[in-house]
């Protein structure tokens, strides 16, 4: 690892198992499972999004992710001192339980594996779905979740047009945030004091733009750089100036912070998923720096936090190249924002003080 000593909080990774019950709580992972065979192969949209060589069919629990921050191969390992993780799609399958609270058992799912973490660094916080276009039916979930000390919620707006041929989360539509019941449901946020992850793609930024103006009392976490699409009928370089564009319209509102992750993801349009071997730290600090640097700018230090996005963004290469990658293209900051982007920024944003 490079500059091993650099202290790490990682602000956004996920859980699943594909192997017992609990997969089937996991609606999407059972799909891909159940379709996954030579005769039935992936659904288009998923392998679009996801990669042809998804590393989403394998379990990810605490062995796997340990192994990945600390691989038992390596000498020198990032100081990653704490993680958050962050909603997978859980949805409990028993009908009785009221549709707000159904995504809350991954809650306890997720601490459950982390306990079993021999790192003991996982999971220092976590972040539940929640389906804020039930409208003012979603308060329960929001009630239950400040009782317990959990400190915000993520719901996607993802979506893009059928051209490209991408993954959007059922119910998903272009205009969703302006949905009479998802405002609703939004509104209440700042009334439990939670904040409000999202995954977006950058043709979605304007609807999170107006998210953030219109409620300045809560705080949004722009996920993944803002979900640069250069798939076809896009490319990378076709659709940087529109992403540059909307990003730093976004960052105008203070209430807005930033995750400097996702560029692994194939919806991105960088060859690194379709490689035979895995790029090296300098390959990827090459592609992504344009992205981050400008996120950077954008938003400052102070409202930027990196994070690996493991194990969706793993199709890319490994979590060391990646941390590796995100030190190489911040070098030239301060020591100071260094930190604040490594680790201050996940640290306020998601409550971690006397956690780690």
């Amino acid at each position: 690892a490079i500059e091993p000593e650099m202290r790490i909080i990682d602000p956004h990774h996920h859980f699943w198992d594909t192997q017992t019950v609990e997969k089937f709580n996991l609606p999407w992972v059972a799909r891909m499972l159940f379709k996954h065979t030579d005769i039935n192969p992936l659904p288009a949209n998923l392998i679009t999004t996801f990669g042809k060589h998804t590393s989403l069919i394998p379990p990810y629990r605490n062995r796997q992710y340990d192994d990945d921050i600390f691989p038992p191969t390596t000498k020198s390992h990032h100081n990653v001192k704490a993680t958050v993780c962050i909603e997978s799609g859980w949805y409990d399958q028993n009908p009785e339980t009221p549709l707000a609270l159904r995504p809350l058992g991954e809650i306890d799912y997720s601490f459950k594996i982390a306990a079993m973490s021999s790192s003991g660094v996982l999971c220092k916080a976590m972040i539940p779905h929640v389906n804020l276009s039930l409208g003012s039916d979603v308060e329960p979930a929001l009630k239950f979740l400040k009782s317990v000390g959990v400190t915000g919620v993520r719901d996607s707006l993802s979506w893009a047009p059928k051209e490209f041929g991408v993954f959007s989360p059922p119910g998903n539509t272009e205009f969703r945030a302006r949905e009479k019941p998802f405002r609703e449901g939004f509104a209440l946020l700042s009334k439990y004091g939670l904040t409000f992850d999202c995954w977006v793609y950058h043709v979605n930024l304007p609807m999170l733009e107006e998210l953030a103006r219109d409620y300045p009392d809560v705080t949004i976490i722009c996920d993944h750089v803002g979900g640069p699409l250069g798939l076809p009928p896009n490319t990378p370089s076709s659709m940087f100036p529109t992403w540059k564009a909307f990003i730093t319209s976004l960052a105008k509102y203070p209430n807005v912070r930033c995750k400097l992750s996702g560029l692994g993801m194939a919806t991105v349009g960088l060859p690194f998923p379709n490689l035979p071997t895995p790029p090296k730290s300098a390959e990827l600090a090459a592609a992504w720096a344009p992205y981050i640097k400008h996120c950077i700018a954008a938003f400052t230090p102070s409202r930027c936090m990196v994070a690996s996005n493991f194990p969706v963004d793993k199709i890319s290469g490994s979590y060391s190249a990646f941390f590796n990658a995100f030190k190489i293209i911040t070098k030239e900051y301060s020591a100071k924002d260094r930190d604040m982007m490594f680790y201050k920024v996940a640290e306020e944003t998601y409550k971690l003080h006397g956690k780690i």
